[in-house]
């Protein structure tokens, strides 16, 4: 279990995030706050003036340490993802990520080697036209080092099913959000000398998608669901839950839990007992108790 600390200009938080955390709740707002911190510290972006003038600071801390960029980066998946973009193979393309990952060492390939000598053979040739027509004071060329960069230039990027050619109008939800979902398990499991926070934003969460977050199991990445739920019955444990309503509630902690909520309630309740209302709350299971949970968190 690490611990995640996150200021921002109204919110300092911190919860516990093993493998995965849930955004769920109401309070749309702190949601929002708490990501695009995430976002800007990634993007390396100072605190501007404004939040200088309010004597304020910002930041991203993994266990109490402000987060290595070099070692960390962000991955960010989304509902409304553009996979005809995305294969454009942009700088920020998640296909190119994968792409560069899976052929980080095609350089030391024998074809690249052959097609080093080709290219020499033919720069050499088209030198000597160049000189033969111009004189002594010519043109030179030279071609680039076949490089991965180089090869990515020059590939074009489609999405096929049994060999048939889609676009992102053919996929659905599930698709497109399982389909970035298996990129980036890929990229996790190439690369790692590289740690990855992953931001997943998205209305709810499927059966599908669940299973597909399930089947990522490298240590090497800590994955944010923010979605505009308040419940789903996918939670496999209450400890991945970080609840946005009056407060933010981080049910990883039995502190929290406490004062947030035992502390509310008006009758006597142990922590273990009340895990469990917790747990039923959060998976939709049908409550039996004489209190209105949601109206206390």
């Amino acid at each position: 279990m690490d611990k995640l600390s996150i200021k921002t200009l109204n919110e300092n938080i911190s919860f516990g995030i093993n493998k995965i955390k849930l955004f769920l709740g109401r309070n749309y707002i702190k949601k929002l706050e708490i990501v695009n911190q995430i976002k800007k510290t990634f993007d390396k972006v100072e605190d501007s003036e404004y939040i200088l003038e309010a004597k304020k600071s910002t930041s991203l801390k993994i266990n109490d340490t402000e987060i290595n960029l070099r070692k960390w980066k962000l991955i960010e998946i989304n509902s409304s993802y553009g996979l005809n973009n995305d294969l454009k193979l942009g700088s920020k393309s998640l296909v190119l990520m994968y792409l560069e990952s899976l052929f980080r060492d095609i350089e030391y390939n024998e074809i690249i080697s052959t097609l080093r000598i080709l290219e020499s053979d033919l720069i050499g040739e088209m030198n000597d036209i160049l000189k033969e027509d111009l004189g002594t004071t010519s043109v030179t060329l030279e071609f680039e080092d076949i490089t991965i960069k180089r090869i990515m230039k020059q590939v074009t990027a489609r999405i096929c099913h049994d060999s048939l050619s889609m676009n992102q109008y053919d996929l659905l939800y599930d698709d497109i959000m399982v389909f970035q979902l298996r990129l980036l398990k890929q990229i996790c499991l190439i690369n790692k000398d590289f740690s990855y926070l992953t931001l997943i934003e998205i209305p709810f969460l499927t059966d599908k998608i669940a299973e597909e977050l399930r089947n990522i199991q490298s240590n090497n990445v800590k994955l944010i669901v923010v979605t505009s739920e308040t419940k789903n019955e996918n939670i496999s444990e209450i400890n991945e839950v970080l609840f946005f309503n009056k407060k933010i509630t981080d049910l990883q902690s039995d502190e929290s839990i406490y004062n947030d909520i035992i502390l509310n309630v008006e009758k006597n309740i142990s922590l273990a007992d009340m895990k469990v209302i917790i747990s039923d709350f959060f998976k939709n299971i049908e409550q039996t108790n004489d209190f209105d949970l949601e109206k206390i968190i």
